[in-house]
């Protein structure tokens, strides 16, 4: 399994206020995302869920470090479990891109890991609007290409 792009996480200090800090919360949502694997000579296209809860451990002048709370993340309806413990990210200031990785668990039992790699498109009052893209290898082996559109909101 590989990684599943997941966005910035964390906020540009527009974004935060300039009072982001360790300890402050985000969570990352799905709004729209797509799948796609060539499977036994054919393409099979569903729909890509992810839902991640982060908290900040570091903060630098030029990245934001965190580690992931609690996740979901689905390929074409099917759940892969999420190690939480061991999942962590950067977050790029300057770039307003994120990386978020660490092992999951696809539908069959193989144990996959995945690498998301995310970038901010547009900030809000609530948040961020963010692209997350991906490639791993999924259950059975499966080559799957996942592309997502997704929030990320501070949480109170």
């Amino acid at each position: 399994m590989v990684i599943l792009t997941a966005s910035s996480v964390f906020a540009n200090p527009l974004f935060v206020g300039g009072n982001g800090g360790v300890g402050d919360r985000f969570a990352v949502t799905t709004i729209r995302g797509e799948a796609r694997a060539w499977i036994d000579g054919r393409w099979v296209i569903g729909p890509a869920k992810l839902q991640l809860f982060v908290q900040v451990t570091y903060v630098g002048t030029h990245n934001i470090v965190f580690k992931v709370l609690l996740g979901t993340f689905q390929v074409n309806y099917k759940p892969y479990t999420i190690d939480v413990g061991h999942w962590r990210g950067d977050y790029n200031r300057d770039a307003h891109t994120a990386v978020y990785q660490g092992p999951a668990t696809a539908p069959d039992g193989r144990l996959g890991y995945f690498v998301m790699y995310g970038k901010d498109t547009t900030d809000t009052q609530q948040g961020v609007f963010m692209t997350v893209r991906c490639d791993f290898r999924g259950e059975y082996g499966a080559l799957w290409h996942i592309e997502l559109a997704s929030y990320r909101t501070r949480l109170i």
